[in-house]
């Protein structure tokens, strides 16, 4: 726990240890990293695979009446508009994840909100297809698993994980919202964290709750290349978003709606 009123360097060296597990041929490894605490920030930074402990603190934020978001990365949709395998996996543990603390926090749900995120055709964008929104579509399957949250939060204009966040954080402050939970698949789950702590500068607390998915070991093999790969190109991710990335994508987006609309 990170504490106030203690030295910068003080307060790195109490930062929880942030535990990703990744499987192997040989079984499971565990790998610890730190959060970086920018200067004048009091920040927690969690990643865990037990229930008990992030519900415990996300109970402890909503009965001092603190306000907390579970974002949800945008996921691909199939062709035909419906959620992949991972998606639903996502989306069975958000709903799980909600009712834990429902049940547990009772009329402090108030300040409780979901947030999901992704636009249309996201996945699709040079390609001419109508897909409705990722987040829209993850509502839907969200709410097929006996979830109506009291706060429902839509980003709908973002095209993969880093612009989920950009566009996600005008919604969070906006919500005020001191905490923020990042429900992603384990193996994302420090680039999911590296992104979060970057752009949500004005919360307290963040926490990733990794989700276990199956996955061939082809697929396990590839997406730790891409997660590798993309992780050390955060950083080109960041100053692009900062200037202006996502503005040109939005314009080729809109552009090819107008196609589609003009050849419909």
């Amino acid at each position: 726990m990170v504490t106030k009123g203690l030295t910068l360097d003080s307060q790195v060296d109490q930062v929880d240890k942030v535990a990703l597990r990744q499987d192997d041929a040989a079984g499971q490894s565990v790998q610890a990293s730190k959060a970086t605490i920018k200067a004048n920030t009091v920040k927690t930074v969690l990643s865990t695979e037990h229930d008990e402990e992030l519900v415990k603190k996300i109970d402890e934020s909503l009965q001092k009446g603190d306000r907390v978001v579970l974002l949800v990365f945008g996921k691909r949709l199939n062709i035909d508009g419906s959620l992949d395998g991972r998606g639903n996996e996502v989306i069975k543990e958000v709903a799980h994840l909600y009712k834990e603390i429902e049940r547990t926090s009772g009329s402090d749900i108030k300040n409780l909100a979901v947030l999901l995120t992704g636009g249309k055709n996201s996945g699709y964008l040079f390609k001419d297809v109508k897909l409705p929104s990722e987040s829209s579509v993850m509502l839907k399957a969200l709410e097929a698993e006996g979830v109506k949250p009291l706060n429902v939060l839509l980003e709908q204009k973002s095209y993969d994980t880093v612009s989920n966040v950009f566009y996600s954080y005008p919604i969070v402050k906006d919500f005020r919202a001191t905490t923020v939970v990042v429900v992603a698949e384990e193996f994302m789950a420090e680039r999911a964290l590296k992104i979060a702590s970057e752009v949500f500068d004005m919360t307290d607390s963040i926490y990733v709750k990794p989700v276990k998915v199956e996955l061939s070991h082809t697929k396990k093999v590839f997406e730790r290349i891409r997660e590798w790969i993309a992780i050390k190109a955060l950083p080109l991710f960041f100053i692009a978003a900062r200037n202006g990335l996502y503005k040109i994508l939005d314009k080729i987006n809109e552009a090819n709606t107008i196609i589609a609309r003009n050849k419909a």
